[in-house]
């Protein structure tokens, strides 16, 4: 079951708590991102297209059942990393995994994408590839042209096999993000 705003708040529950962490980073960045690009409309964040692409879809199929704040949520564990959130949406048997893998890549063959087994992906390298992947279709994440458009089906099959984060190392994006900033200081003096 999907929890209420309160019990969500009230949740001692730590994937809930990482998620929702997550989910702020990320406001913070599209917030800042579209701050910067008003000054300068060729300026956005690393990664941003993937923030974005992210966090609509998640916004979009909030209430589909594909993805909702559940106790028990999973995420990265780490001595010296910052937990994310998994949106892997595998709740089924193991013996199922191979059918969605099998669909998600007859789904990108049909988008005329050639696509190697995405089966023995580590999470570290699944979620960079798939949006390699996906610009590939859409060059801009954004679904705004009628020439590139990622089909909803696809991004079905991406909650039930693993929705991509856009940033799975926070620590590596913000080593990243500060030499990005870094850069755009000298470009200004």
């Amino acid at each position: 079951r999907q929890l209420s705003a309160q019990e969500v708040l009230a949740s001692s529950d730590d994937g809930i708590r990482i998620m929702l962490r997550y989910l702020s980073f990320l406001d913070v960045l599209n917030q800042f991102s579209r701050c910067l690009n008003r000054l300068d409309d060729s300026k956005n964040l690393p990664l941003h297209a993937e923030i974005l692409f992210f966090r609509t879809k998640i916004a979009e199929h909030w209430d589909d059942g594909y993805f909702s704040l559940k106790p028990g949520g999973s995420y990265t564990r780490s001595a010296k990393k910052i937990p994310v959130p998994l949106l892997n949406g595998r709740p089924y048997l193991t013996k199922d995994i191979p059918i969605f893998e099998k669909e998600l890549h007859d789904m990108f063959v049909n988008c005329k994408v050639p696509l190697s087994d995405l089966s023995d992906l580590h999470e570290t390298i699944y979620s960079p590839k798939v949006y390699v992947l996906l610009k590939q279709i859409d060059p801009t994440l954004c679904n705004r042209s009628k020439n590139f458009r990622i089909p909803d089906k696809l991004i079905k099959l991406l909650f039930m096999f693993g929705f991509p984060l856009p940033i799975y190392d926070i620590e590596a994006y913000c080593s990243r993000l500060v030499i990005y900033l870094r850069t755009l200081k000298l470009m200004m003096e």
